[in-house]
């Protein structure tokens, strides 16, 4: 599976860890994993060793966006953090970002650069 869970219950954190080429169906079956275990509040995407090709693709984003929403019932609370590369990656993820705005995600989802940063953020 190119992206991997890694859930922390006691500090109530998921990570998603993507490695190679991703597509948007990766992005759902991790999503689908996700919401069918026991929820954390903070998320954390590491596409920083990915290539997520069409994943961040306006169309694909609020099909992303769209399915999270349905799901989203079952956490409460806390925030959504995106760590790519700087160039290509940081500017699309930067899209999901704002379209998360534009549809009224519940909850804070910002894009990154750097790891440190984003636990900052998720921390703080």
């Amino acid at each position: 599976m190119p992206i991997k869970l890694q859930i922390d219950q006691e500090s109530q954190l998921t990570q998603f860890v993507a490695s190679g080429t991703i597509s948007p169906t990766d992005i759902l079956t991790a999503l689908e994993s996700f919401f069918s275990g026991e929820v954390t509040q903070n998320i954390l995407w590491d596409f920083r060793n990915s290539n997520p090709g069409e994943v961040f693709l306006p169309r694909k984003i609020k099909d992303i966006i769209n399915f999270a929403k349905e799901e989203m019932l079952s956490r409460t609370d806390g925030k959504t953090a995106i760590v790519a590369s700087p160039g290509v990656g940081l500017s699309l993820s930067k899209s999901y970002e704002a379209f998360a705005t534009i549809e009224k995600i519940p909850y804070p989802v910002k894009a990154f650069n750097s790891i440190d940063e984003a636990m900052s953020w998720i921390n703080s």
